[in-house]
């Protein structure tokens, strides 16, 4: 949505914009340090992850 469709100033659009694009960039990255540290643990409880089957391999 273009900042002219909702009346709003473009420096707050753009502020809006960049507060967004940071928020997801720290859960991104916050993701993939959990993922990296706790990987290792639910592979020993639960095992390997599924294995492919026919239907998941591409065309």
């Amino acid at each position: 949505m273009l900042a002219a469709d909702k009346d709003v100033p473009a420096e707050e659009y753009a502020a809006r914009m960049l507060t967004d694009d940071v928020t997801r960039a720290r859960f991104l990255s916050g993701a993939e340090q959990f993922v990296t540290e706790h990987a290792p643990g639910f592979a020993a409880h639960f095992g390997p992850g599924p294995r492919p089957t026919a239907g998941d391999q591409a065309a």
